[in-house]
């Protein structure tokens, strides 16, 4: 019963642009994390366009502390790993790292990308979390909707963060959210961004709150297009794996009955 008690009832949807594989931001960015008497963090960047970057720089936040890692250049389809540490949190807690990329192209301009991640120290229980991406069209500007759902008996008091490229603009970039018990709140985020027409970037929601005294974090993300009008909703990882296990068993079992089949057919033919 207590640890059934433990677990979050909380639902994040985020509806956002849909992108094309072939429109996927320039750079891939991930970060591995081992907590231990310290928080030993990995970050790898990976440039994924046709062009060479220069000064790519990633600035890696973590609770209060923040690290900088060292400009490397990176050709088309270079990586580099950068690795920091952080102090570990005293007691058990579920914050957000978050890694803003800078960098400049061939002709000398500025980008920047962000990217989030939960960091959950050892022995905490998961929350109830599914992500969902769907389309949310807006007119002369992206727009992402954010739906938190409270599925526990007691109020939700969180802290809703935007995440976007430095260059681009949103109001408010963080904006406090009240769930009532076993209800949605959905906050849309409107961004106001400049590029080419086809343009992508990523958009993270972050959602901070505190359950039973320990920090708690979810983070959504979506891509969003410059100009682009989504046509498809985007699965979640948790709906793909499960529809590509759903396939997998669908063809075991077509790939069993036909070898029954042959079986059969084989002990009913001539001696």
């Amino acid at each position: 019963m207590l640890r059934r008690a433990c677990w979050l009832g909380v639902v994040i949807v985020v509806l956002g642009g849909r992108a094309d594989a072939a429109d996927a931001p320039p750079l891939a960015v991930s970060a591995d994390v081992m907590v231990a008497d310290v928080v030993r963090v990995a970050v790898t960047i990976e440039n994924t366009s046709a062009t060479a970057f220069s000064a790519v720089e990633p600035e890696i936040r973590y609770r209060l502390a923040e690290r900088r890692g060292e400009p490397a250049a990176l050709a088309p389809g270079e990586r580099h790993v950068w690795n920091v540490e952080f102090p570990s949190p005293s007691g058990p807690s579920g914050d957000v790292l978050i890694v803003l990329v800078r960098w400049h192209d061939a002709a000398g301009q500025r980008h920047s990308q962000p990217y989030a991640r939960v960091v959950d120290t050892v022995g905490l229980l998961p929350t109830e979390a599914q992500v969902l991406v769907q389309s949310e069209p807006a007119a002369g500007h992206e727009r992402a909707l954010v739906q938190v759902t409270n599925a526990t008996g007691d109020p939700l008091h969180a802290r809703l963060v935007a995440l976007i490229p430095e260059e681009f603009f949103t109001t408010p970039e963080a904006q406090p959210i009240d769930v009532p018990p076993r209800e949605t709140v959905a906050v849309p985020i409107d961004v106001q961004s400049r590029g080419p027409a086809g343009t992508t970037y990523p958009l993270q929601a972050v959602v901070q709150f505190t359950q039973g005294g320990i920090p708690r974090t979810i983070v959504a993300s979506t891509l969003l297009g410059i100009g682009v009008t989504p046509d498809r909703p985007i699965a979640s990882p948790l709906l793909v794996g499960f529809s590509a296990l759903a396939v997998a068993v669908v063809g075991l079992l077509a790939a069993l009955r036909m070898a029954r089949r042959r079986q059969v057919d084989g002990m009913s033919g001539p001696p």
